[in-house]
């Protein structure tokens, strides 16, 4: 069985990298001298937006761009910077496009200044003696700032895809070896994969290898399908670590017999049906017959066996100290109620109490 699965784990990913090789990517591992460039471009672009975004004049075009785009802004419990933050590479470069065709304001020159060095276009920094920039050098700003938009952008996704592809083996053997079935396996390598992306975009800026960055990251990813998947109704992805398997559901097979599905699917904190009918019949039946005892003698039968609101059975020291006299006391009371129960208790009594127990 075990050789038939990993064959099968052999063939699908076979056929994964010929899907791959035919769209015209790489597959083939990074060395760190490789690796190093590709993030580098990652995080050059994501700075480079970044920066952007973070100028104050441009706010306001910001979450107008944002409104007209559809995309979340402020809401309850998540700021306006939480809520640009949160969006996704491209959406970044389609808001701060829009925002520079559509701003109406001026720029100081110590911001032109700034970015373009960033982005290596000295020639085209303005003069440092005046605050503001004219007019005609905002447009040649915001013309540059588009065009470095636009070719980082594509540096920007070539990196990533061959980040991505160099890594794809990585996601395929965690996704197989969090043992997902065969029917949820598919799902699982997808959330690992979109696990992939989110962390090339997320550590770009670390001086690790982006395998050592992305292995807790994608078994995370894939650990929280599983749990997502487990669960019948939804429970928030936080709450399911503290419940541990408490709530889970065992699988049982179509064919098994009815013994195992109950025991299966029971929950150990439930009380049995049948015995809880049988308490509630026994209880009525029980104080009956002890209507022949004498205060102490009942107040020791309810103690001893649990027959309280509590439920909680004592033993002869606890009910001692409960009551305030020596267990030994507790003990003859106990012995002198069965008496009485057995000698003057009602016959009828005892057989319907016979007929429960059995």
């Amino acid at each position: 069985m075990m050789k038939t699965a990993a064959l099968a784990h052999a063939d699908g990913y076979d056929a994964l990298i010929r899907y791959v090789r035919q769209s015209g990517a790489s597959v083939e591992p990074l060395d760190p001298a490789r690796e190093r460039p590709l993030r580098q471009n990652v995080a050059r672009f994501r700075r480079f937006l970044a920066e952007l975004l973070a100028w104050p004049q441009f706010r306001q075009n910001i979450l107008i761009e944002m409104q007209l785009m559809g995309l979340p802004a402020r809401r309850q419990g998540i700021s306006e910077d939480e809520a640009i933050q949160s969006l996704l590479i491209e959406q970044h470069k389609d808001i701060v496009l829009g925002v520079l065709g559509s701003f109406t304001g001026n720029i100081t020159s110590r911001q032109a200044r700034h970015i373009l060095f960033q982005i290596g276009a000295e020639d085209d920094v303005p003069a440092a003696r005046r605050r503001w920039l004219l007019p005609h050098e905002l447009v040649a700003l915001f013309d540059t700032l588009r065009l470095h938009v636009k070719r980082d952008y594509r540096r920007y996704k070539a990196a990533q895809t061959d980040l991505f592809f160099a890594h794809v083996r990585m996601v395929y053997d965690l996704a197989a070896k969090a043992g997902v079935g065969p029917y949820h396996f598919h799902d699982a390598f997808q959330e690992g994969c979109v696990a992939l992306l989110h962390v090339i975009d997320k550590t770009a800026d670390s001086p690790c290898r982006l395998s050592t960055c992305a292995h807790e990251w994608i078994r995370g990813a894939i650990k929280r399908f599983q749990q997502g998947e487990r669960y019948p109704v939804h429970v928030p992805i936080n709450v399911i670590s503290r419940l541990g398997g408490e709530f889970g559901l065992e699988r049982v097979a179509l064919d098994a017999p009815p013994q195992e599905i109950g025991t299966a699917l029971r929950d150990a904190g439930i009380e049995h049906p049948a015995e809880l009918m049988t308490r509630q019949e026994l209880r009525p039946l029980l104080f009956q017959l002890f209507e022949c005892l004498t205060d102490k003698q009942r107040q020791v039968i309810v103690l001893r066996y649990g027959l309280g609101p509590d439920g909680i059975e004592h033993s002869l020291e606890d009910a001692a100290r409960i009551i305030g006299v020596s267990f030994q006391e507790v003990d003859r009371r106990e012995k002198r109620a069965f008496e009485r129960v057995h000698s003057r208790g009602s016959p009828a009594l005892l057989r319907e109490l016979a007929l429960c127990l059995t």
